[in-house]
């Protein structure tokens, strides 16, 4: 007489084990089965646990309990363990909805399980097409949807855990051995532990995993230290291979707006994350050097853009360049940043001028705050730039750390590319010593008579 096998979806959740289980074929020895088994064609889509308790019962022919009611002080047998009997019953599709997030609510609501938990069931639900069943006994309705794949964000949002761990659960899936993804599914294994553990062979992940709890996290610190060596040695090769063709801060050209975004660097180690992976940074020493002033006529404004760790800073280098504060315009990035003393979910464009620049005329200026998701790391909106160029727009211009030129505008950076008009940026580690006098462009830029020209002593307002 064969057995009852458990569905595709029943497994996605780990068993209980140990102690917790013989505490359960106690319980259903004495009370019964309180809740009843549910198949869905033809297999076990929850109670897996219950049904085990039952075989375990029918194995050490135990007698029953007083909750068995006519059958207390009897044994069970076989027999008992056949869809038949009243304490299984077949999920109804019409009635129940979709098997789907009906398993997931009871197996949430009855258990306590650990984020990596949950995030091993996500990315088994989101790597899941083999095996899940594509006819039932009965047909479902037409507003009940067919059992089908599910993407890894819609696990998540389903199993209430965040999408980076999926995709780290994802890894375990596809490269774990079967002994440590169920190390990870009964919780003795972090899922972020695991990743690391799943690029080692599978010999050795075995080794490991049946070592214990500190072989494991030994073994995943040594791999995250390998790994992290090698992120460090390509961030450098490709930081190198952008600044081969930097060149000096050019002074032959003057301009009365300058707009920059200092590569500045925070000094928190190196990480996956950190700022020094995606450009070459500067240390305030180097940016306070930076010939701002002399690139600046002798009436311009500068819009420096900064951070709140960074504030008290670049206030300090634009009055070092030899400019005073007068305002600034904040960039809401809309989702939850990082902080201490708050969430930092803003970026700060701070004005200054020397001389007596020009204001917006009355009505012209912008709102203070413009609010639009973050797209590429340190990457600005360009509302900011469109609106300094409808408010001055025959003013020569000039973006400083640019990223992509603006047509019209000189460009001084690594990331600019070889524009027409446009120079790139000195390395960080020459940019207090070298600086060339070579023209970028060979006519004259008109400007202004209200914008002199004078090399001589800066005046202030």
């Amino acid at each position: 007489m064969s057995r009852l096998q458990a569905h595709p979806l029943a497994e996605i959740f780990p068993l209980i084990e140990g102690e917790a289980f013989e505490e359960l074929v106690e319980d259903v020895r004495q009370h019964g089965i309180v809740d009843r088994i549910e198949l869905f064609d033809g297999q076990i889509l929850d109670g897996r646990n219950r049904f085990n308790a039952l075989v375990a019962l029918v194995e050490s022919g135990e007698v029953l309990g007083a909750g068995w009611n006519h059958r207390a002080g009897e044994p069970l047998h076989e027999d008992h363990l056949q869809p038949d009997n009243q304490w299984f019953r077949n999920f109804n599709r019409n009635v129940d909805g979709d098997p789907l997030p009906w398993v997931i609510s009871k197996n949430l609501k009855r258990r306590h399980l650990k984020e990596s938990q949950r995030a091993i069931v996500a990315a088994t639900l989101a790597t899941m097409n083999v095996g899940r069943p594509a006819k039932v006994f009965e047909p479902a309705p037409k507003h009940i949807p067919s059992i089908e794949g599910i993407s890894a964000r819609a696990a998540a949002k389903l199993l209430n855990v965040g999408r980076a761990s999926v995709e780290r659960a994802r890894a375990v899936v596809r490269d774990g051995t079967p002994e440590l993804r169920e190390a990870v599914l009964q919780g003795r294994v972090a899922v972020s532990t695991a990743e690391a553990l799943s690029e080692l062979p599978a010999s050795e992940q075995v080794e490991v995993v049946a070592r214990g709890e500190r072989e494991v996290l030994a073994a995943a610190k040594e791999i995250r230290s390998r790994k992290r060596q090698v992120r460090f040695n390509e961030v450098n090769e490709r930081l190198a291979k952008i600044s081969e063709g930097n060149r000096d801060i050019d002074l032959g050209q003057r301009y009365p707006i300058i707009y920059l975004d200092p590569a500045t660097r925070f000094e928190s180690g190196f990480s996956d994350r950190s700022i020094e992976n995606h450009y070459p940074t500067m240390t305030w020493d180097e940016i306070r050097a930076l010939p701002i002033g002399q690139l600046a006529t002798d009436v311009a404004v500068v819009f420096c853009w900064t951070t709140v760790p960074h504030l008290v800073n670049t206030l300090g280098a634009l009055a070092d360049w030899g400019f005073t504060y007068v305002s600034e315009w904040v960039w809401d990035k809309v989702d939850q940043g990082t902080g201490y003393w708050g969430f930092n979910r803003h970026e700060i464009l701070l004005i200054a001028k020397r001389g007596k620049f020009p204001a917006p005329l009355p009505g012209q200026q912008p709102q203070s705050l413009y609010q639009e998701k973050k797209s590429d790391h340190s990457a600005k909106p360009t509302w900011f730039a469109e609106q300094i160029e409808r408010i001055w727009p025959n003013l020569p211009k000039v973006e400083l750390f640019a990223r992509s030129p603006r047509p019209g505008w000189a460009a001084w950076g690594n990331q600019a590319g070889d524009t027409a008009g446009s120079f790139k940026i000195a390395a960080a580690s020459d940019a207090v010593t070298r600086v060339a006098a070579s023209q970028i462009c060979d006519e004259p830029l008109d400007i202004p008579p209200f914008l002199p020209t004078r090399a001589t002593a800066i005046e202030q307002v």
